[in-house]
């Protein structure tokens, strides 16, 4: 009896490992990309670190000077990574598309297309409200009317503005993706 039952765990843990075996290489590919997008980021901030201590001691205006190249290459920077990331996105969804034998040729393209739309609309939201934060940044340190707490509290409200259209973004696009899998799942179960 025990034998058995071994033998039924055994078995069992066989079968789902299989099962997990074939959903691990999407899980690890996202996985180590998360991982390489953290390693970016921690390799910016480093880099401001270094910046910030560099300019102690310096007069307000030299800061100015040391500090908008240094957002601008990081930007640039940023925009390169995340076409990199897209582009490998990409990639590994073409290949496993054409292992998938249960969607059509014309689903595998709507797909890719879908995707394709979304980067490109992540990219347009992104340089907007990268253009607008340049430009209200400029408004701001321009206006001499305003005092320091004023200009602190209008950059606040920006943000904040700026981080509800972010969510309101990011809660459409999942949106849409949660009804192209719905309406993939319904068109290969037919």
């Amino acid at each position: 009896m025990k034998k058995t039952f071994a033998v039924s765990i055994a078995v069992l843990f066989v079968c789902v490992s299989f099962a997990a075996a074939k959903e691990m290489p999407a899980r690890i590919f996202h996985r180590e990309q998360n991982i390489k997008w953290k390693e970016h980021q921690l390799e910016q901030q480093k880099e401001r670190v270094e910046t910030r201590k560099s300019l102690q001691g310096k007069t307000p205006e030299e800061k100015k000077a040391a500090w908008k190249p240094l957002k601008e290459k990081q930007q640039a920077e940023n925009k390169a990574f995340r076409q990199k990331m897209h582009d490998e996105n990409m990639a590994f969804l073409k290949t496993r598309l054409a292992e998938n034998k249960k969607m059509t040729d014309t689903q595998k393209n709507e797909l890719i297309i879908f995707f394709e739309t979304q980067f490109a609309e992540n990219v347009s939201f992104r340089d907007r409200q990268h253009s607008e934060n340049v430009s209200f940044l400029a408004k701001i340190a321009a206006d001499t009317s305003l005092t320091q707490a004023q200009k602190k509290e209008a950059l606040r409200a920006h943000l904040h503005k700026q981080k509800e259209e972010r969510l309101l973004h990011r809660k459409q696009q999942t949106g849409e993706r949660k009804s192209l899998r719905e309406k993939s799942k319904s068109e290969t179960k037919k």
